[in-house]
């Protein structure tokens, strides 16, 4: 099985031994759809064939506690002002370790507690910034699709203070990597 592990940020992956492939997008969605598109466009059908593209990162949450793991099920976000939702492949990764099955919403902000009211009528229990975008990207490109979030926050954090904190919890999505790859599911 190949495996393409997208992030947006290597602060995300922290200590992940180099045994990867990783494709870092940047954060937000107008940078994960320049990089992902650029390269997979460059692999031909049959290298895309067989592919996993597995996107891991971070999300704020107000369900779960900070460190928790999460499997997003779909992934939704607006799109020319509808709301879309791209479901994710179905994977076994809760007899491996321990996580929540979720809907992830990708919005394109920053969500914190000035702004949190942009999610009052959006279904959700986690928010990112680039699930939706690669899922699309993936669903068009014929390329398997599926996410592990790592709770960062409860919408109570500045950016800056998010990216600072993330080596306090960066450790606990390496280690599920870590995990799944032992165990052959990556």
């Amino acid at each position: 099985m190949k495996t393409l592990l997208v992030a947006a940020a290597p602060e995300e992956l922290q200590g992940l031994s180099p045994d990867f492939n990783i494709l870092y997008t940047g954060i937000g969605k107008e940078n994960a759809e320049i990089i992902l598109r650029k390269y997979l466009s460059a692999m031909s059908p049959s290298e895309r064939e067989g592919l996993t593209l597995f996107n891991v990162g971070t999300a704020g949450c107000k369900m779960y506690e900070r460190g928790a793991l999460l499997r997003p099920t779909s992934v939704t976000a607006y799109s020319n002002g509808v709301l879309q939702s791209v479901p994710v492949v179905d994977w076994e990764a809760e007899k491996y370790i321990e996580c929540h099955p979720a809907v992830c919403y990708s919005s394109n902000v920053f969500i914190d507690a000035e702004n949190e009211y942009l999610l009052d009528n959006v279904a959700h229990d986690c928010v990112d910034m680039e699930a939706f975008t690669i899922a699309n990207i993936c669903k068009e490109m014929g390329v398997r699709f599926i996410s592990l979030k790592l709770v960062s926050d409860c919408f109570n954090v500045t950016f800056d203070e998010w990216k600072a904190s993330l080596s306090e919890v960066a450790s606990h999505l390496t280690q599920a990597i870590e995990t799944l790859k032992k165990n052959a599911i990556i």
